[in-house]
């Protein structure tokens, strides 16, 4: 921000603690390049055959397969 005695801007210095997260959404198709220059963007996949492959993962654990998968997945993280 700028110095309201100088009028010139300076720089300003902020200490956090723990992990940081910016969520920035647009529809615009580029970024303003001050911002992309500072930033890891991360896009998704909207694609149908993402959204296919989604669709199939939900309904697969769902099933009997899926649901001891899942049992077996909790058991293991609860023990690591």
């Amino acid at each position: 921000g700028k110095d309201p005695g100088t009028g010139k801007m300076k720089t300003e210095e902020y200490t956090v603690n723990g992990p940081v997260a910016v969520m920035i959404t647009t529809t615009a198709a580029e970024l303003e390049g001050e911002t992309a220059s500072r930033f890891l963007f991360l896009t998704i996949d909207e694609s149908t055959k993402m959204t296919e492959a989604i669709h199939r993962m939900q309904r697969e654990a769902e099933t009997l397969e899926g649901l001891i998968r899942k049992k077996r997945q909790d058991r293991i993280i609860k023990k690591h």
